[in-house]
């Protein structure tokens, strides 16, 4: 069989159908290229305008922040101004407070003297005696006795007073300062000058007064060899006792139980 003749236009026309269309794929293709980074290209543009945007937005904020903050810190100084006019209120009463001071004045050392229980009305100068009565702070009596040391142990020792001074002359004690409570008793070493049978204390008491038990200084005098008269009450209101000392001097202890 003879073989049928091919027609070189229909080989030649599909390689020019198909170069045409590869052709425009190609043409097609770089404008596709092209128009790609087009589009990839207009999101990077508004995603680095967006950051922009936030930060002109930021820097914006920020700005509007500074003059609030500025704004703030002056107005902190308005709050403290208005302080003082708060305080300022209190001073309005100080006048009330002031007309009560004055209305109750200080207590000055004349008012409370004033105020104290009235006592006994002092005379004025010009209305004491003349010559001026005499006035005295303590007294003191002193007693010449014949042996020192014995007194010393009489007072001392049986009675219970206090020596608060000696006075010595070559080497011996020739007189002594005896306390008992507020009470000051002297006692003086006799020298002899007016003879040895000189007799001492007569017609001389002292009357001692004490808040103490003058039955236990009684007891205690007793237990040192000392004679008691007594105890026994006055019609005056006192418990007493009476003593005598080595040179004949008359004590009488007394307690008032009606004070």
């Amino acid at each position: 069989m003879a073989k049928k003749p091919t027609s070189k236009r229909s080989r030649t026309a599909k390689p020019a159908g198909s170069a045409r269309k590869s052709a425009a794929a190609k043409s097609a293709a770089p404008k596709a290229k092209k128009s790609a980074p087009a589009t990839k290209v207009a999101p990077a543009k508004k995603a680095a305008a967006k950051p922009a945007k936030k930060a002109a937005a930021k820097r914006e904020a920020a700005s509007a922040k500074a003059p609030a903050k500025a704004a703030g810190a002056k107005a902190k100084p308005a709050v403290k101004a208005k302080a003082p006019v708060k305080a300022k209120a209190p001073a309005k009463a100080a006048p009330k407070a002031a007309s009560a001071k004055a209305a109750k004045p200080k207590a000055t050392p004349r008012a409370k003297a004033a105020a104290a229980p009235a006592a006994a009305p002092q005379r004025e100068l010009d209305d004491r005696q003349a010559p001026e009565s005499l006035r005295l702070r303590a007294i003191t009596p002193g007693i010449t006795v014949g042996d020192i040391e014995g007194s010393r142990q009489f007072y001392v020792e049986g009675l219970g007073f206090t020596v608060k001074e000696t006075w010595e002359s070559e080497g011996k004690v020739q007189g002594l300062m005896l306390i008992a409570g507020g009470c000051v008793l002297a006692l003086v070493q006799d020298d002899w000058a007016k003879g040895r049978d000189r007799v001492k204390g007569i017609g001389v008491r002292f009357y001692l007064d004490t808040s103490q038990d003058v039955d236990a200084i009684g007891a205690r005098a007793s237990a040192h060899g000392i004679a008691i008269d007594g105890p026994h009450d006055a019609s005056w209101g006192a418990r007493m006792i009476g003593v005598t000392d080595p040179d004949g001097f008359n004590l009488t202890f007394q307690r008032y139980t009606n004070r």
